[in-house]
């Protein structure tokens, strides 16, 4: 068999990494006491159908707070910081923004 890493692009690398990363978080709810992930810049190389497919996911997943309790996202992309404080609004859930400047 061929590898994945050779037949994918880095797009469907990171869908399909996030899939498998939200699929073994649904898998692990009941046994996990500390339902807090940290997902580092996965969507950088996202084209916007996926990117929004994952927002949209991400929207669902923190609201229900069934699986997830708090996430830490990292970005360095301003754009996407902006869609994800949009997608997350109105929702009941608590958005925080950290900059590099909040630690120094």
């Amino acid at each position: 068999g061929k590898n994945i890493v050779n037949v994918l692009s880095n797009g469907q690398i990171s869908v399909f990494m996030l899939a498998h990363f939200f699929a073994g978080i649904n898998a692990r709810n009941d046994r996990e006491k500390m339902k807090v992930y940290f997902i580092d810049d996965l969507t950088a190389c996202m084209d916007d159908v996926n990117m929004l497919a994952f927002m949209d996911l991400l929207k669902y997943q923190m609201s229900s707070k069934a699986t997830m309790e708090q996430l830490f996202f990292i970005t360095c992309d301003d754009r996407i910081s902006k869609l994800l404080k949009y997608k997350l609004s109105g929702r009941g859930i608590e958005f925080r923004e950290l900059l590099e400047a909040d630690f120094a």
